[in-house]
Formats: structure tokens, C-alpha cells, sequence
């Protein structure tokens, strides 16, 4: 999602994360917590993902949406 050339607008990480917490609410999941149940593409493989994106408000805005499904 973005590019470290263009980095996405916090409306499309608002989408992304009512997104996650979707599907963290069709897992039966009450909260998602980085390094949990959500990590970044570089975790896993070589990537300069995510590009500076801010993660910690991703997760915080998606855990935000999760409580409303509640």
C-alpha cells in the first residue's frame, strides 16, 4: 500500500484499517496487536516495506473499528 515515492493518504489507511477490522471481526478476534495477529510484509521477506507508513495508527484506528462491530 503507497510506495516510499508516494506514501498512501490517511484516508486510504482509514479504508485499510475498517478493512482489518472486518476481518479480524469474521476470525472471531477481539483485538489485533502488531507483532500478533497483524506484522508488515518485511517481517517476513526482504522489502523496504512499509515504506515509513505509520503502522502503530493503522492498528489503532483498525482496533478503533473493531470495538463499533463489537
Amino acid at each position: 500500500m503507497g510506495t516510499s515515492e508516494e506514501p498512501p493518504s490517511y484516508t486510504t489507511l482509514d479504508t485499510s484499517a475498517k478493512l482489518m477490522a472486518a476481518l479480524a471481526s469474521s476470525k472471531g478476534w477481539t483485538h489485533l496487536t502488531l507483532g500478533q495477529n497483524v506484522d508488515v510484509h518485511s517481517s517476513f521477506v526482504e522489502t523496504p516495506c512499509p515504506f515509513g507508513l505509520d503502522v502503530a495508527w493503522l492498528v489503532e484506528r483498525a482496533n478503533h473499528y473493531l470495538s463499533l462491530i463489537r
